[in-house]
């Protein structure tokens, strides 16, 4: 049924009226009418008869023949009786009327009860349609209260994401500097130092590119360096980011701008707060460049809204500045917390907690426990860190019921293996919580920078001092085989002056006996000669023999030395060329580190 046929009928029912047949109703008051004018005749023809008959009771003895008195009295009665006649006729007529209208009335009583009960199932019918309808209204508001909340939600994310791709750089002339400075050390580093260590050093730097991530990292977030870093961290609706507005704004003033808060998840990526002489909000961009914001477009950074967009791959994380001096020497980091499914945010997380001094874990009093999705995160992502562990909301429990949950979480970590520094607690609503939490952060030490590319300047010093020492060690040993050298040259010269001697001896005796020579044998037919002769001549061959052995041994020994000077000069030479890139690149170095850290 249409809701325009639905209501044209019920509205056509509410005009309908019960039949009752007009003509009948018409005749009976005409009866009426005719009956009451009889009843005054008979009223006025009964007071006349009764006026005539106490005028007969006066003259009683009187007799009427053809009198007066009786002839009237005699046409009164005569009309009279016609007239009850008349009178008895009509009221049988009137009992007729009244007993169909009797009949009637009792038609019009069932026509009634057919009417009502009609009328009640058409208004049950109206009644049903009603609720459905208005169901439907209420289906179609809140629908549409979706659809005008989801509109807003993407206008607002479409907004948010414009804001932060037309967002300007930091008006930060330090952090410009730090930024272009560190840029250019890392590219030095990565271009020329690593190539001395691949290709002089022959020790390939591991993970080099990582390190010097962290080292450039840590240098622009000047919002860590000199400060004591402190990551609250726990899981959703733990109440992290109401206990760092309780830092901030410990009087709860109203020009003091408090992060968003609300029963949904609200911090979506890391957030650290610093010092500043004014309010500031600025996020660092994946490439590591500073922006700022403006204040509405922080507090649009909830959780609803930035699942809108990928926003990690826009913001790395977010700075905050808070003109509040009990946060002078501190650097507070508000985390996402690990209910998240986003591995990458999960990361982001941890690498930026493991750049804490402690971390403090909160838990919900009302919770009643640390549940296993933390003790898994805090044993696979948080060893070695400083931990803390605060019941929040702490004014919702009783003291002995603080007490057991105190005790049994201590239980819980201890069977985990965990080491908590210290147990505190905590309320908004309770001013000595905030103040031992905070003796407890002034305690902390101050977060260190790393020393990294020091580290890398002091090993190439070291380097380049072994280089230096390895080529003054080949000088002398140069030196040293020339000197050799020089001597052997000098033996085999003494060595060719005895030779010389030898064959001249030789020579002599050859030529005292040149006429007889045959040749060179024994028996008749060869060359004679005495004995001493022989003997001489033995002596000069044997002497010629041993130079010759000797001289060759020498001159081996020369070729030798002179190998090893060729060697040892080419590896000199070489040596003199890496010594001399390794102490462009090291000079180069130091001067970058020395400016940077100068000016810085």
């Amino acid at each position: 049924m249409t809701k325009e046929n639905f209501f044209t009928r019920l509205f056509s029912f509410f005009k309908k009226k019960p039949k009752i047949e007009a003509t009948t109703s018409q005749t009976s008051d005409k009866l009426l009418k005719r009956i009451n004018d009889l009843e005054a005749d008979i009223a006025t023809y009964k007071k006349e008869i009764t006026t005539l008959e106490q005028q007969l009771s006066q003259k009683e003895k009187v007799q009427f023949s053809g009198s007066e008195i009786g002839e009237k009295y005699l046409a009164l009665k005569t009309d009279f009786e016609a007239k009850e006649k008349e009178l008895k006729k009509l009221k049988k007529e009137v009992d007729d009327l009244q007993e169909e209208v009797d009949d009637l009335e009792d038609d019009k009583k069932e026509q009634k009860k057919k009417f009502d009960r009609e009328l009640n199932q058409k208004i049950e019918e109206f009644q049903k349609s009603l609720n459905q309808l208005t169901a439907e209204k209420e289906n179609l508001t809140n629908k549409l209260k979706d659809l005008e909340a989801d509109k807003k939600l993407k206008s607002d994310s479409i907004s948010f994401v414009n804001n932060i791709l037309n967002a300007r750089d930091a008006d930060s002339k330090d952090y410009k500097y730090i930024f272009d400075k560190t840029t250019e050390i890392c590219s030095y580093i990565q271009n020329e130092v690593t190539d001395v260590f691949k290709n002089i050093l022959n020790r390939p730097m591991s993970d080099v590119q990582s390190n010097l991530y962290k080292w450039r990292n840590t240098e622009l977030k000047t919002w860590l360096k000199d400060k004591k870093v402190i990551a609250i961290v726990g899981e959703f609706s733990s109440g992290k980011t109401s206990l760092v507005n309780k830092i901030l704004n410990p009087n709860n003033d109203p020009k003091i701008i408090d992060l968003p808060t609300s029963s949904k998840e609200t911090t979506a990526i890391p957030t650290y707060i610093e010092y500043a002489p004014d309010f500031y909000s600025r996020f660092v961009a994946p490439n590591g460049e500073l922006k700022t914001i403006d204040t509405a477009t922080f507090q649009m950074t909830k959780k609803e809204i930035l699942d809108q967009v990928n926003v990690l791959s826009l913001i790395d994380t977010f700075v905050l500045g808070y003109q509040n001096k009990n946060i002078q020497n501190i650097s507070i980091l508000d985390t996402p917390g690990f209910g998240s499914n986003n591995k990458k945010l999960i990361e982001k997380t941890v690498t930026a907690i493991k750049e804490a001094s402690a971390v403090f874990w909160l838990i919900d009093a009302n919770t009643g426990e640390m549940n296993q999705s933390s003790i898994n995160t805090i044993k696979e992502h948080l060893k070695g860190t400083e931990l803390y562990v605060i019941l929040n909301k702490c004014d919702t429990k009783s003291e002995k019921d603080l007490a057991a949950l105190e005790a049994k979480i201590k239980s819980t970590v201890q069977q985990h293996g965990i080491v908590v520094k210290q147990f505190l607690r905590f309320s908004i609503k309770n001013e000595t919580y905030r103040t031992q939490l905070m003796n407890v952060i002034n305690s902390l030490n101050v977060q260190t920078n790393s020393n990294y590319i020091s580290a890398i300047e002091s090993l190439l010093k070291s380097h380049l001092k072994r280089k230096d020492d390895e080529y003054k060690n080949v000088q002398q040993q140069v030196a040293n085989l020339t000197y050799q050298k020089e001597g052997k040259q000098n033996e085999i010269r003494n060595n060719s002056r005895s030779a010389v001697d030898a064959c001249r001896n030789l020579g002599v005796t050859f030529n005292e006996h040149q006429n007889s020579v045959l040749g060179l044998g024994y028996g008749d037919k060869y060359y004679k000669m005495k004995y001493e002769d022989k003997a001489k001549y033995d002596r000069n061959v044997a002497r010629i023999t041993e130079i010759v052995n000797r001289f060759s041994s020498q001159n081996n020994e020369l070729l030798n030395i002179e190998n090893q000077i060729a060697t040892l000069e080419k590896q000199a030479e070489e040596l003199r060329a890496d010594k001399k890139r390794m102490e462009q690149v090291t000079a180069n170095l130091s001067r970058l580190i020395t400016e940077y850290s100068k000016k810085k």
